[in-house]
């Protein structure tokens, strides 16, 4: 009953057209130029094979961090969907539910996992889409690690931005100052985190660590791990909100 609410029309349409619409605003801007430039140090079979490798890394990198271009979608995304939870609770649309033979901890097992999955289910699924007609499979194929790495950057930027809105969310309990609450909040500490430098500072910001894991996985000049210690902020910050969530939600919501 859940997921016929949440992906009644035109919910996942318009997630999907965005999705869409973002990955073909990425494959249009790649820079196609620059995975063809050469290099006197190779020979000319190693300089295609490092020429079609880079080509292939790049295509992922840039189609699987969500980070640059498509935040505004994610935040977009997920304050509409966490404000319909919010209008289920000021409605008594979920008073009704509890009064079902239900845990509460299914309930929102259920909703929450859903609310997080379909859009990034839908954003990977659209932008593996434009990786594979442009870049074929072997783009998958020839750098698994590297392409399972941009996989958990995107994960972990949409978990990110669906815990902030969603603690958000169950603070406020009406739809629309939730919707404005969590796009103020997002917005607001992504333009915030751009003044600063250091990298102590960055590093505890979740919307500057992510982008600096996502230049430093695209850069050239990678050769062994990327920083992982970009990711540990809003990975806990993600876990903790989340839990902090579950336990609210099953323990404390009154509706």
């Amino acid at each position: 009953m859940e997921i016929v609410r949440l992906l009644k029309f035109p919910v996942l349409e318009l997630i999907t057209i965005a999705a869409i619409f973002f990955a073909l605003s990425s494959a249009l801007n790649f820079d196609y130029p620059s995975v063809t430039r050469f290099s006197d140090e190779l020979s000319p079979s190693t300089l295609w094979q490092d020429q079609l490798n880079r080509f292939m890394k790049n295509l992922v990198w840039r189609h699987l961090a969500p980070y640059l271009g498509s935040y505004n979608y994610v935040a977009f995304i997920y304050a509409a969907l966490t404000a319909m939870i919010a209008g289920d609770l000021s409605s008594g649309h979920m008073a009704l539910i509890f009064s079902q033979p239900f845990k509460r901890s299914e309930i929102f097992m259920v909703r929450a996992g859903l609310t997080f999955l379909v859009p990034l289910v839908v954003y990977l699924l659209a932008n593996s889409a434009i990786i594979l007609i442009v870049g074929g499979l072997g783009c998958f194929l020839a750098n698994p690690g590297y392409t399972q790495i941009c996989y958990s950057l995107a994960t972990t930027s949409f978990l990110y931005v669906f815990s902030v809105c969603l603690s958000l969310t169950l603070i406020v309990k009406e739809t629309i100052p939730s919707f404005i609450s969590s796009l103020m909040f997002l917005y607001g500490i992504d333009y915030a985190a751009r003044i600063f430098q250091e990298k102590w500072v960055r590093i505890l910001i979740p919307n500057t660590a992510l982008t600096d894991f996502w230049f430093a996985l695209g850069s050239p000049l990678l050769e062994e791990s990327p920083p992982w210690s970009s990711l540990l902020t809003p990975m806990a910050i993600s876990i903790a909100l989340i839990a902090v969530c579950y336990l609210y939600f099953t323990r404390e919501l009154e509706v």
